[in-house]
């Protein structure tokens, strides 16, 4: 999903959605959304 719908559907700015995942992505330590989908999937954040 696009930052920009994510931000409208959350009620939120552009720049929180960006700084958020900005944070997950370090906190996961990798660079991308794919990335961390696949750690999160690995650790059994998401199925």
């Amino acid at each position: 999903m696009p930052n920009k719908r994510i931000a409208l559907t959350l009620n939120t700015t552009l720049e929180t959605v960006k700084w958020n995942l900005k944070n997950i992505f370090a906190k996961l330590g990798v660079p991308s959304r794919y990335d961390a989908m696949m750690v999160a999937r690995k650790r059994g954040l998401i199925d």
